[in-house]
């Protein structure tokens, strides 16, 4: 098994973004920012983009503690 010996990269940081829950359209006209409770977000907390190697990653974490929530991967 080959190991990966590449440094992961911080690309960028945004220490408060919001994710939202989108609700199902109700008709075919697209979607609209003010059906998706602006005020409440699902979860808030600190975006986080790295790289290593040719894989880039965007990670949630909270504010307070750093805990990671998700991983995207590209």
């Amino acid at each position: 098994m080959a190991e990966d010996n590449s440094y992961e990269s911080m690309l960028c940081v945004k220490p408060e973004v919001h994710v939202y829950r989108i609700p199902p359209r109700a008709s075919n006209r697209g979607y609209r920012a003010a059906d998706w409770k602006l005020d409440e977000p699902a979860w808030s907390g600190r975006l986080k983009i790295t790289a290593k190697g040719k894989m880039a990653y965007i990670k949630l974490e909270d504010k307070n503690t750093g805990r990671q929530k998700k991983d995207c991967f590209n």
